[in-house]
């Protein structure tokens, strides 16, 4: 075979692969460039990432295209058989550009919704209200999916389906929109009550599980309507799910009751996240979440207690955050009887005064109060009233009083006593106290035993100091 007939051979498959693979290269090459220009955008907000991951994605689909049309392409200019251009032109062709113009659409409608998205997050977030926020992330899946459905639908009339596919798909496309519509509403209500959580103290402290319980009440709602929608009878799956209900009920009796317990700690409020509450009045701490079945508290000893909503709901609980941060309490002390119980009280009430204005942990421009309360076995007591900001700042506050009390008291003279105890021994009783076995013999010359029928004499006892221990006999 000469070269004239082989280049006559080869030529007519050689140039049109050649111009699919130029084709496929320069497409390659410019998806290329866009997407690495996509990647080097610094997305500002998750929303701006969502936008440039679907628009990714929108690229992948349009180079499947690119691959298909050129491909048609091929086939119509390489020298194939007569039958095999005519199937392709009158079979192929009618799939292949509806499927081409549903890829261009989407496509498309990606870029466009993108802008759109883009256009809107920038409005609102040059507004004060969380709710246009919201509305927009919401709508960045619903929008997406709204493309895909209307070109689904476009690219169902335009092929040769059989009718009974296109009832399929227009139904499909009513519970396409029901699903639709509840990822809208949901995700509205999740971010305005996301958005809110820091303003709101019922979102902060039981936002977890009101946002699960509105979730599985839309989802429930909306699954119901698109099995109603799809032509199938609900009555059934209700009645299915009235029996389904008191057997999981039962048999996950604590679980639900936790739950309940969760949402009635949501609606009643007796605590929030960052109180710090007493329960059963042997447990204390911080609250840090509640959860859909357990609260979770830190104590002071930086531990965390996983305590379930319903033991909570039925335990008494003492909250130290409510109904203000600000905490008062009391310091006592006692002075001696023979203290100036006016000297007492100005002391006191001058290093409370001092103390309450510089201690960073007291509430600034409280009045403290000094109040003698009562009379003790070997004091004088009285009360001082201070006031910290918070409950666990009172530990502090309270030490750097103490401290500072006894310092001062020391240094005017005023005596806190100790405890006290007074002997009043009838005149002419003989006290003897007896040596402990242990107690080692005294040194000195021997005591010599007294004669046989000589009366001993009592010798006068030693002075003798007595000790807190005796004192307090």
């Amino acid at each position: 075979m000469d070269f004239d007939t082989l280049f006559e051979t080869v030529w007519p498959w050689a140039w049109p692969s050649l111009a699919l693979i130029a084709w496929i290269v320069a497409w390659v090459w410019a998806l290329r460039r866009t997407r690495k220009w996509l990647a080097g955008r610094e997305a500002a907000t998750p929303l701006a990432r969502k936008v440039d991951a679907a628009a990714d994605r929108a690229l992948r689909g349009l180079f499947v295209g690119v691959i298909l049309l050129g491909a048609y392409a091929w086939v119509l200019w390489v020298d194939f058989p007569p039958e095999v251009k005519d199937f392709v032109e009158t079979r192929v062709s009618a799939w292949l550009m509806a499927t081409l113009l549903l890829i261009a659409f989407v496509v498309t409608g990606v870029f466009l919704v993108r802008k759109l998205l883009v256009f809107l997050a920038t409005r609102a977030a040059n507004s004060k209200s969380v709710i246009d926020d919201a509305i927009v992330e919401a709508l960045h899946r619903p929008l997406y999916l709204t493309v895909v459905l209307l070109g689904v639908n476009l690219w169902a009339r335009l092929v040769p389906i059989p009718d009974a596919v296109n009832d399929y798909i227009a139904r499909g496309s009513e519970t396409f929109i029901i699903v639709l519509v509840v990822l809208l509403v949901d995700g509205v209500v999740q971010g305005v009550m996301i958005a809110k959580a820091e303003r709101s103290k019922v979102l902060k402290t039981s936002g977890v599980v009101l946002r699960t319980a509105i979730r599985i009440a839309f989802y429930t709602i909306g699954g119901l309507m698109a099995l109603s929608s799809l032509g199938l009878d609900v009555t059934p799956i209700l009645a299915s799910l009235g029996v389904t209900s008191i057997a999981i009920g039962l048999a996950l009796q604590g679980t639900l009751e936790d739950f309940l317990a969760g949402l009635l700690l949501a609606a009643d409020q007796p605590i929030a996240v960052g109180d710090f509450i007493e329960y059963d009045g042997t447990h204390n701490g911080v609250v840090l979440s509640i959860g859909w079945r357990t609260t979770r508290i830190l104590t002071r000893e930086d531990m965390h207690v996983i305590v379930p909503n319903s033991v909570l709901a039925k335990a008494t609980l003492l909250n130290r955050s409510r109904p203000r941060e600000a905490c008062k309490f009391t310091v006592r002390c006692g002075v001696h009887y023979s203290s100036d119980l006016d000297q007492v009280s100005r002391v006191a009430m001058q290093v409370a005064t001092d103390l309450q204005e510089s201690d960073p942990r007291a509430v600034h421009g409280f009045r403290p109060g000094v109040v003698f309360d009562g009379f003790g076995d070997s004091s004088v007591d009285f009360a001082v009233w201070l006031c910290s900001k918070t409950w666990e700042e009172h530990f502090g506050l309270q030490d750097n009083f103490v401290r500072s009390l006894h310092r001062r008291f020391d240094e005017v003279g005023i005596v806190i006593p100790f405890p006290i105890r007074t002997l009043d021994i009838p005149s002419g009783t003989t006290l003897r106290i007896d040596r402990a076995a242990t107690t080692p013999p005294a040194i000195g010359p021997p005591v010599p035993e007294p004669e046989p029928g000589a009366e001993a004499t009592p010798e006068p006892a030693a002075p003798r100091t007595l000790t807190d221990r005796d004192r307090t006999r």
